[in-house]
Parts: structure tokens; sequence; C-alpha cells
């Protein structure tokens, strides 16, 4: 399906199945060119290329299913895109990936996306970017984002990939509330400006690799928060496991600085942070329903009713 020159594309309710042994080629089953205002939703795609749109403005895309495919959800060249309610299941690191966001973007949302396997999740160079409460494990890397300026990742599960989190060139970064565990290189960073890490949950086999980066670990400002029944104002850094230091005067901040190999954690945390801390700077970002610590409620609802829906097809 090739559109150009649209405006108001919307295309919904659909069920593509193409084999897997034709995904390398070079065609789409949706291809956009062109065009404002487009809606993509409920449509589940089965291998081959999937969704390609290029040089548009005002886009939504959710409510979609990627079963082995080769090459997902691709923008360029284009303006304000909202990405949401997507899961991709991909054939092993062999194929690309869910969502490749690149290049010339510019004011990019993706959130509760669920993507298992391939070579990355999520790849991003947009120019504002929040990237949050997604999912990713088992690819090669989690979220690549860089690039671009003003990226915030945020309340994301990234596991069991080779590298957590990869941005690299870029101006403005913020990583908080995620939750990094069982990754070989949890964050990979190279000549970021203005880096700013904080209550994330680190558990990998190395936490962190930084090159030529401005990073700070911990909040941008001290913040009111409450830890085991009381209330506390302080700047609060990260739970990286295994850190040894005790805790300060029951605050929930460790007696010593946590050694990363590359800059401190100056304020540790001494437990993983609970939902209440991990939200207490998001008022300024898209609210969403956190009831599950992985994914909202929403999430579960849609992919549970919705994939049962199209199983006999």
């Amino acid at each position: 399906m090739e559109l150009s020159n649209g405006n108001y594309i919307n295309i919904e309710n659909s069920y593509i199945n193409l084999p897997f042994v034709n995904a390398s080629s070079s065609g789409y089953d949706i291809y956009i060119d062109s065009s404002k205002n487009d809606s993509l939703s409920n449509l589940v795609l089965n291998g081959a290329n999937s969704i390609f749109i290029n040089n548009g403005n005002t886009i939504t895309i959710s409510e979609v299913s990627l079963t082995y495919s080769y090459s997902g959800i691709n923008l360029a060249n284009s303006l304000s895109a909202i990405i949401y309610l997507v899961k991709s299941i991909v054939n092993g690191n062999t194929t690309k990936g869910s969502i490749y966001a690149y290049p010339n973007i510019t004011n990019l949302k993706i959130f509760e996306t669920l993507s298992i396997g391939g070579l990355y999740g999520i790849l991003s160079g947009a120019y504002n970017s929040l990237i949050y409460n997604n999912t990713i494990e088992n690819s090669h890397y989690g979220i690549i984002a860089g690039l671009g300026k003003n990226i915030t990742i945020f309340m994301n599960y990234v596991k069991n990939n080779t590298i957590g989190i990869l941005s690299g060139y870029s101006t403005n970064l913020s990583i908080f509330s995620d939750e990094i565990i069982g990754n070989k290189n949890g964050i990979e960073l190279t000549k970021i400006s203005h880096a700013f890490i904080y209550l994330n949950y680190f558990n990998n086999s190395k936490n962190v690799n930084i090159s030529n980066s401005n990073v700070t670990y911990n909040t941008k400002t001290k913040v009111n928060y409450e830890f085991n029944g009381n209330n506390f104002t302080n700047y609060l850094g990260n739970y990286w496991y295994g850190y040894k230091g005790s805790e300060i005067d029951s605050e929930g901040i460790g007696s010593k600085p946590y050694n990363t190999t590359y800059g401190l954690d100056n304020y540790p945390l001494t437990s993983i942070p609970s939902p209440s801390i991990r939200h207490f700077n998001n008022s300024s970002y898209p609210t969403t329903d956190y009831s599950n610590d992985k994914h909202s409620n929403k999430f579960n609802d849609f992919f549970n009713n919705f994939f049962d829906k199209h199983s006999n097809k």
C-alpha cells in the first residue's frame, strides 16, 4: 500500500500477513510520503517490512502488532509524531527492530510499547523526544537515542540486551526512573553535553560506559520525597545493585559515593526507588496510569484483548 501527497490519511483495523522469507525486500506493507495528519491504528502486520512514513507532519501510530517483521515502524524527515501501544516480536538479531525514527525528526513521543528481540527496540535521532514506559528485552540495543537535543528517557524497563541504552553526539539528555537490569552494558554514552542520570535501578554486567561526556548522576535540584514514612529534601541518585555503603540518618541515601568508574554518584540510593519517588518530577511530561511498574493496565488490556480477537486469522 503506497500513498503520497495526502491529508488526514487514516488506516485502521487491518490485518496483513506476508511470509517472512520476503522480509528483507525494499518494499513496505504501508508506505506514506509527504502527508499531514496521518493516523494508523489497530493493525496486525506479520512478516516483511511494515510501515514507512517520510516527510510526514502530525503522525499518530497506535495499537499495532508487528510479528517477525524485518523492519517495523520507520519514520524519516517528519514533524510531530506519537507512537504508542506497539508490540513487536522479531526473529532474533538478524532483523532490524521495532521503531526507527531517523533522520530529521522533531517532536517525537514513544510510549507503552513492547519489543522483544531484534537488532534494536527503539532507535531515535530526534530533537525534542520523549521515550517512556516501554519494555525492551533480548535485543542487541535496547534504546538508541542520539544525534539530537532535548532527549528524555524515563520509566522504561530495559532487560537482557547487549546494550540497554545507547546515546551519542547529543545535548540535554535525561535518563531517569528506568529499570535497567540484566544487560551486558547498562548505559553507553559518547560525546553527550549535559546528561543527567538519576532514580534508575542498575543491575548489569557493566552498568555504565561513558566517554567524552558531561554526566551528573543525581537529580538536577533538591527534591521533596518520602522514605519509610518520613519526609526529606535532598538530591537523589540511583540504586546500584551491590552498593556497599550504609545509610545516612535513615534518609535512603548512602553514606559514601558510588564510583561508576566514569564519575561519582554522590547520592546513591540504598533501596530500589519506589513508584512514588520515581514519579516525583513527571508532572511536566505526559501522564499515564503507571499502576504496574513495567506497563500500565491500558497497555496490558490492549494486548490481551486485541490479539485474542485476531488469533484465528
